[in-house]
């Protein structure tokens, strides 16, 4: 193997390693599991060990320090990178995977295994990068932190502890970097260049409760209507009323980058959508569930729960809703806007939990641009557009004290390779993390 590729392969191998953990959240974890993957960590990234402070937060998150050249009276703190990632994955139940999960297997130029893309993959990429700007005697001018969180995929309290932590320590970031948006092609009508989303915000999320009542009794007696049909009637009612659609800031700026790259109509189309949402959505492709998402606050049912027994007639039936909202909307706003489609007082609609969208980030500035740089370094022929981020990250609870927090995965990635996420056969291509490691090398140098 030549010189130019042996970084890359033992990226890989390292990578490959850490996916053997099953590091899988839940309310009665297999601890040996996540100790095992902080343990090899450790053994994977020595110089990261031997240099910078690594500290636990919230039993088993992961708060690393390099610390930097100015000194606290330099403004070492007031000028901190924060790059955050999580370490534990979603079960692999019931899916059909064709190699084994948690085997780290290597083959076809690919790394495969649950985590490879979300999130150990780009973790590693990250620590990579600092492992060997270190063998090359580098120091960051100011802090780094690489803060690892534990529980990300059960929304848990891991990164909201760092970033308190943080915070009460007085450590203001220069940037924040989290898990996003990555580099795509193709994803736009008549948009042939790549683009670098960089989302600048992203929803929120609300667990919303629909319930219906009706009369009960027994299945060989059923009554006209009852619990259960009525919230189908809910549900469907839902269903045919999507919220209207909102034209928010990072979208906004999203579609005049998205007419600068394209032309003819299609450029008249994008420049007409950053003035009305209506035209938006038809320029983004009304059927595409996913631009759509950027647009609209969207509803999920995901369970519907009635009787417990078959052959009895509930008097409850709930359906639960995955709300998503767009910055802007709230989570009161969210539970009134389904009760007010649904439209019929005799349902019960009641928001159990979650949280409003994050606060927005700077569209421009010293941070974006250095995001910009860094993917410039790597991939001269891509051009970076704000995005928003329609999934939950670790990164809304450090914009609770920072406009300067971005998502964006390092992955010029397919289609097919975010259809993995969360499902079977994911995987990173070498190249893809090699690419990985080439940009946080960039931000570090920056730091």
């Amino acid at each position: 193997m030549n010189a130019a590729t042996e970084p890359a392969a033992d990226l890989a191998h390292k990578v490959s390693s850490l996916l053997r953990w099953r590091t899988i959240w839940t309310d009665s974890p297999d601890i040996a599991e996540f100790e095992g993957f902080i343990a090899d960590l450790r053994v994977q990234f020595p110089l990261v060990v031997a240099r910078a402070e690594w500290e636990r937060v919230h039993e088993y998150g992961l708060l690393v320090r390099m610390a930097g050249s100015a000194g606290v009276d330099g403004g070492a703190t007031a000028r901190a990178t924060i790059i955050l990632a999580h370490y534990d994955v979603v079960p692999t139940d019931g899916q059909p995977w064709t190699r084994d999960p948690f085997g780290g297997e290597i083959e076809a130029g690919r790394v495969w295994g649950r985590g490879a893309l979300d999130d150990k993959g780009r973790l590693a990429a990250a620590l990579e990068a600092a492992e060997q700007l270190l063998a090359r005697g580098f120091t960051p001018e100011h802090d780094v932190y690489f803060s690892f969180g534990h529980d990300e995929e059960v929304i848990g309290d891991s990164a909201r502890t760092a970033s308190d932590l943080l915070h009460k320590r007085g450590i203001r970031p220069s940037i924040v970097l989290d898990e996003g948006s990555g580099i795509v092609a193709d994803e736009f009508p008549g948009v042939k260049r790549r683009l670098a989303l960089v989302s600048t915000a992203e929803k929120g999320a609300s667990l919303v409760r629909i319930r219906s009542t009706g009369r009960g009794g027994h299945a060989s007696t059923p009554s006209p209507g009852g619990a259960v049909s009525g919230l189908v009637d809910a549900v469907r009612t839902l269903q045919r009323r999507p919220s209207r659609p909102v034209l928010t800031a990072p979208i906004a700026a999203l579609l005049t980058a998205l007419a600068s790259n394209s032309a003819g109509i299609r450029r008249l189309a994008y420049r007409a959508a950053t003035r009305s949402p209506y035209i938006a959505q038809f320029a983004l492709g009304r059927n595409d569930n996913e631009r759509m998402a950027l647009l609209r606050d969207t509803e999920a049912v995901t369970i519907l729960r009635a009787s417990k027994t078959a052959n009895v007639v509930p008097v409850i039936a709930d359906a639960l809703v995955d709300q998503r909202l767009l910055p802007g909307s709230t989570m009161a706003s969210g539970e009134q806007s389904i009760r007010r489609r649904i439209g019929d007082e005799r349902f019960d609609v009641e928001s159990l939990g979650g949280g409003d969208p994050s606060a927005m980030s700077q569209l421009a500035g010293e941070a974006y641009d250095r995001i910009r740089r860094a993917v410039e370094a790597v991939h001269s022929d891509v051009e970076i557009a704000p995005s928003l981020m329609v999934g939950a990250t670790d990164a809304r609870f450090f914009s609770r004290y920072s406009d300067v927090v971005y998502r964006f995965s390092p992955f010029a990635w397919s289609g097919t390779d975010r259809s993995t996420l969360h499902a079977a056969d994911e995987s990173v291509s070498v190249e893809m993390l090699d690419d990985a490691r080439r940009f946080y090398e960039q931000i570090l140098l920056g730091s």
